[in-house]
């Protein structure tokens, strides 16, 4: 086979390979555009979709509940010896306090202990 240009070509033929040089540049531009098109893709993404929550936020409201309102009983509980007992009565004291008395009564009542 003939050497032409530093490379071997078969005879008789005028063809002409790339280099590594030009592989390689063509490779980190498609590289490089891959990652432009995802980027985009990423950003329009993210647009679109606070788009799409601004628009659901827009549209809810607060209404309060028809009388009688639903409820749930919520119970803190504990034995007497445990090591979260005083963490627990600091919290039911908490959670009486912010207690909404507006829209139901207190519906606790007194332990045996509090008469």
């Amino acid at each position: 086979m003939p050497r032409r240009s530093g490379r071997f070509v078969p005879s008789g033929s005028t063809a002409r390979g790339f280099t590594l040089l030009e592989v390689l540049v063509a490779l980190t531009v498609l590289a490089m555009s891959i990652l432009f098109i995802t980027r985009a893709f990423l950003i329009m993404l993210q647009v679109t979709n606070e788009g799409g929550n601004r628009t659901v936020a827009s549209a809810l409201a607060v209404r309060r509940f028809a009388r009688p309102a639903p409820c749930r009983t919520i119970a803190l509980v504990w034995r007497k010896r445990s090591p979260m007992a005083a963490p627990m009565k600091q919290l039911a004291a908490v959670v009486r306090q912010a207690y909404p008395t507006d829209i139901l009564p207190r519906p606790w009542r007194k332990s045996s202990r509090e008469r």
